[in-house]
């Protein structure tokens, strides 16, 4: 009797292991780690910049599309690629036509703006502010507007290429720009002692526009005045049209650079001002004879992606 119970109760064990066994148990969904911020305000300036990429398989050789390539895998290597939650994840092919060239650099310099002056990550405002200049300036290339006449960045406003009030800008850093562009004074008032007619008027114009800003921005930084006394450039550096073609355009791409250095780090109050400043400068350059776009830095303000 007692072994029968036993056999019994060892029976009913097996059998409810068995069912056990029967029962399928739902595996949970894994739980994937979300975004950051500051990985989402990255995704917002490398999305616009895949597009395009791949509008640039389909463009000419125009003066924006040459920039662009030169340009854009330093960007994209600096900004980085769109988020991935997980390895394996697939966004699915996309079979639309790319955008036209210009299409997508403008949306790309929309984001790279809004990048620049409202993200939180201080990597991501640079790039942005960096980004911004290659594509405006590409933009811009397109018509190639010749002449001397400043220019102010697209779309920041006819106003914006003004010496604010007041700025966050440190001291030093304003004075170094208040000298470079007497600098600039100085070699196209020299220019325009060695020249006539319209290459005279010419620096004669330009050189108004350097004076102007070079004293607006040292009455900006106060303190001491830490522009020379006395002009004095090398008589080989302008000594016929194509070594003045050279200088002034060296002259012009070091003032654009300085002005990017600063605005890669600007806060939102001194950005406008600061690329207005930079894409004047390299605007400037690109209209002297013998400029291309291998002058123009891929990644304006910044080191090249390594």
């Amino acid at each position: 009797m007692r072994i029968r119970r036993l056999l019994a109760a060892c029976a009913a064990a097996i059998a409810a292991v068995a069912l056990t066994g029967c029962v399928r148990l739902e595996t949970p969904e894994p739980e994937w780690p979300s975004p950051s911020p500051a990985v989402l305000e990255r995704d917002a300036l490398a999305a616009p910049h895949a597009q395009v990429q791949a509008a640039l398989g389909e463009a000419g050789t125009t003066p924006l599309a040459a920039l662009e390539s030169a340009a854009l895998p330093d960007l994209l290597a600096g900004i980085g690629p769109e988020y991935v939650a997980y390895p394996d994840a697939d966004a699915g092919e996309d079979d639309s036509a790319p955008a036209a060239l210009d299409e997508a650099v403008a949306e790309a310099l929309d984001a790279a703006l809004a990048a620049a002056s409202t993200a939180s990550d201080p990597d991501v405002r640079a790039w942005g502010a960096s980004a911004a200049l290659v594509h405006a300036l590409g933009l811009w290339l397109d018509g190639r507007p010749t002449g001397v006449a400043a220019r102010a960045f697209p779309g920041l406003g006819e106003d914006a290429i003004a010496v604010p009030a007041a700025t966050s800008v440190a001291a030093e850093d304003v004075r170094a720009l208040a000298a470079r562009h007497d600098d600039a004074r100085c070699l196209l008032d020299q220019i325009a002692m060695r020249t006539s007619e319209a290459e005279r008027a010419d620096a004669l114009a330009r050189r108004e526009i350097e004076a102007a800003r070079s004293d607006a921005l040292q009455a900006l930084a106060g303190g001491t005045d830490d522009r020379t006394a006395i002009c004095s450039v090398p008589l080989e550096a302008i000594a016929d049209a194509d070594a003045r073609a050279r200088t002034v355009r060296e002259a012009q791409l070091a003032l654009g650079d300085a002005y990017a250095a600063l605005a890669v780090t600007a806060s939102a109050d001194d950005l406008e001002w600061l690329l207005d400043g930079a894409f004047d400068a390299y605007a400037s350059a690109a209209t002297t004879a013998g400029w291309t776009t291998a002058d123009m830095p891929t990644t304006p303000g910044l080191s090249p992606a390594p």
